[in-house]
């Protein structure tokens, strides 16, 4: 007996988010893991990426990456070549090379004055052991073979590779460290016109009075949660954003649009937001 039009239960046409089961476990997860990421990049626990230990990127590194036109600063596919420099950039050994310290003087070789640079031997050294660690002769090989057995075809690399999985932990860094990054530099919603380091510069020398060097050298993190304490400062009503809060809403969208789930699946449960 089929079930009257009228009795069957037709999905709702509004609800709230913590109706939907797991929502508000995921919330409080959200919540804990981008404080803990804050008070991590405010003690410089930046952690590793295939097992190379990473600094907390500072001011100097960001416009270094972006110089150099870096993807995983603009999330476009890396490669090898881009990791390698990534971390080169990154790693604490290479504070040693700024500002030329560490470069020997002219050694006398073979009657000949040659100019012998410690950091660019480190830095063969740490390609070596970065191509060891991620097995990419194997790799290379395992490409190579396949590519002459399908000729035209692209390679793709196994998702449980070491190198996707550096590129994976690489990218993981980056939204730790951006967690709390201003939108954009603007005034009543129009472009100030301000290069955005004349605006930290200035942000940080006018309020806490911090010279270039300190300015320079200042952790990306920290920078990012003084703007954001200044601007509350200025303008307390000023909304503030939960980066993983926002994501676990944008499941939810994807959910709802991409995946055509109906609301009545979402309070049934099906969607999973561990």
């Amino acid at each position: 007996m089929k079930t009257p039009p009228s009795r069957r239960s037709k999905p709702p046409k509004g609800f709230y988010l913590n109706q939907i089961p797991g929502y508000r476990e995921a919330l409080y997860r959200a919540r804990r893991e981008e404080f803990r990421s804050r008070e991590d990049n405010w003690m410089a626990l930046s952690g590793t990426v295939a097992g190379f230990p990473v600094r907390t990127m500072n001011i100097r590194d960001y416009v270094a990456l972006l110089r150099i036109g870096s993807p995983f600063m603009a999330r476009q596919e890396p490669s090898f070549e881009a990791l390698g420099q990534f971390l080169w950039l990154l790693s604490p050994q290479i504070e040693r090379w700024h500002n030329h310290v560490g470069w020997r003087k002219p050694w006398l070789v073979g009657c000949r004055w040659r100019l012998f640079s410690i950091e660019s031997w480190q830095r063969l050294l740490f390609a070596r052991r970065l191509r060891r660690r991620l097995k990419m002769r194997a790799l290379e090989n395992t490409a190579r073979a396949w590519n002459r057995a399908h000729p035209g075809e692209i390679y793709q690399l196994p998702e449980d590779c070491p190198l996707v999985r550096a590129f994976t932990e690489a990218f993981e860094y980056i939204d730790r460290i951006f967690i709390d990054k201003p939108a954009s530099i603007a005034r009543n919603g129009v472009s100030s016109g301000l290069l955005y380091l004349t605006s930290w510069f200035d942000a940080m020398q006018s309020e806490y009075h911090k010279s270039d060097e300190e300015v320079w050298r200042l952790p990306l993190p920290q920078l990012f949660g003084r703007l954001k304490a200044i601007q509350q400062r200025i303008n307390p009503g000023e909304p503030d954003f939960n980066a993983r809060q926002d994501a676990l809403a944008a499941r939810i969208q994807h959910a709802l649009m991409v995946e055509k789930m109906s609301p009545a699946d979402l309070l049934a449960g099906k969607l999973k937001l561990n």
